[in-house]
Formats: structure tokens, C-alpha cells, sequence
């Protein structure tokens, strides 16, 4: 049972990395989509998109939130602006504020240039963070008071 909705998300995440490579977008993509519960979903996250608020997307790995989240993106009027990615897993925790927030020249030993963080970059566009839950619990409340 496992590993058939593992091997399934694996196929649909080979079929939408195909698709980008022939350049369709995400959400053309999940228009394709047939079943109940994924028009259902789609139905949802067009609403959202209209909407200027932050969106919380839940699931299992490899299950497609990146691909939700773009398409919610190119839905919304932001999409001209950049969609941007980031993997907080991947970040060592002594980097999480400076690549979140930025910092200025200085700030700390091996900071020769100011740099703007995901926030300022993403301004007016979409930042996506990706595994958010792996954070340190400061840079979660950090962050939490942000959103």
C-alpha cells in the first residue's frame, strides 16, 4: 500500500517535470487533473489565489505542493512578480535569519556586502517555504511573528 502511493507520487512527479520540460505551466498541469477530490481542490486553491493572504499547504512528500503552490501563484495576480522557493530544511540554522530577513555589510564575520532576504526579494511575489516545520523553534517564532 505504501509503496504503491509512493511509486503513484513518483509517477506524477515525473509526468509534471516532463511537462515543465516541454514548458506547460503548474496550473495547466493540475487542470488536467479528472478526479472529484483534486477539482475539488483546485476549486479552493482558485479562491484562494484571488486573495491577498498567506496559504498553509499540508501533505505528504513528493504529493505536489510545490506544483499546488505554483499554480496558485500564476492564478493570483502576483504572478508577474517572482515565485520563489526555499527549502528550510536545507538551511544551516546560523544562516536561517540572514537568508530569511537579509542583513547589512558587517553584520557578522564573512558579511562583506548587505544582502536582501526572501522577503524583500520575493516582495509583491510569492515565497514559498518548503518544509518550514524543520526550522529551529526561534526562527519559527521569528517567522511566525512576520507572517
Amino acid at each position: 500500500m505504501l509503496l504503491d502511493r509512493l511509486r503513484i507520487g513518483l509517477q506524477e512527479h515525473n509526468e509534471i517535470l516532463r511537462s515543465e520540460a516541454r514548458g506547460h505551466s503548474a496550473a495547466t498541469l493540475l487542470e488536467q487533473s479528472k478526479g472529484a477530490a483534486m477539482q475539488h481542490m483546485l476549486r479552493l486553491a482558485r479562491q484562494v489565489a484571488v486573495t491577498d493572504t498567506p496559504v498553509l499547504i499540508q501533505g505528504e512528500t513528493s504529493s505536489g505542493k510545490e506544483v499546488l503552490a505554483e499554480a496558485i501563484h500564476e492564478w493570483s495576480d502576483r504572478h508577474a512578480q517572482p515565485f520563489l522557493k526555499l527549502n528550510c530544511a536545507a538551511i544551516p540554522e546560523q544562516l536561517v535569519e540572514s537568508e530569511l530577513f537579509g542583513h547589512t555589510k558587517g553584520a557578522f564575520s564573512g558579511a562583506t556586502q548587505a544582502r536582501a532576504g526572501r522577503f524583500v526579494t520575493a516582495n509583491g511575489g510569492t515565497l514559498l517555504l518548503d518544509e518550514v516545520g524543520d526550522l529551529p523553534l526561534g526562527a519559527q517564532a521569528k517567522l511566525l511573528h512576520v507572517l
